[in-house]
């Protein structure tokens, strides 16, 4: 259940940066190259922000003992769903139109609020801890990854791939779909 919970959390900090992304190439329809670069950063400054957001809100779902592997578990599974899902999201706004994926991403957003909203949590104040005890959780926290060679692995191989495809992943949708045009019309000349 707190897995769920973690996942809507998770759909629900990515939904408004990928509305705000949609409604600001929607709004300049006619955007240049340069244009689009300058909205795919934006959208990448947004979806990082995303990001200590929805680890502060394991602390709330998650009891202590299992925090560590839980943040570990959640920020691997997000790294790998964002290696895939620009490219397939792409394929399914050319499948199934552009007005049909914002209207299914308005409402997994709003469906993700609504299952958010249902959360319930009791305020526990900590007491004031010495900043060497956060030194050892985060020391602890590094020693951790480092000694789990396939999350160190994912890291390294997800920082890469978000380095390289960080600026340009928000134009796979353009590229697909010229490329789909071109092979419609070869494909369509090749019947006649």
């Amino acid at each position: 259940m707190k897995v769920y919970c973690a996942t809507c959390i998770s759909s629900f900090g990515d939904g408004l940066d990928d509305i705000t992304f949609a409604l600001l190439l929607y709004s300049v329809s006619h955007s240049t190259f340069i244009t689009s670069y300058v909205f795919a950063t934006v959208q990448a400054v947004f979806s990082t922000i995303s990001v200590p957001s929805k680890n502060s809100l394991s602390l709330l779902i998650m009891d202590n003992e299992f925090l560590l592997e839980s943040k570990s578990l959640l920020n691997t599974s997000l790294q790998l769903i964002q290696v895939f899902s620009y490219a397939l999201s792409s394929i399914f706004i050319k499948v199934v139109g552009l007005y049909t994926m914002l209207f299914i991403d308005s409402l997994t957003f709003i469906i993700s609020g609504i299952l958010f909203g249902k959360i319930k949590y009791s305020e526990v104040n900590v007491p004031y801890r010495k900043i060497c005890e956060f030194k050892k959780d985060v020391i602890d926290g590094f020693v951790f990854i480092k000694n789990k060679t396939g999350i160190m692995l994912i890291l390294i191989l997800a920082f890469g791939g978000n380095v390289l495809m960080s600026s340009s992943e928000a134009l796979l949708p353009a590229y697909f779909g010229t490329y789909y045009n071109k092979c419609r019309r070869k494909f369509s000349s090749k019947s006649t």
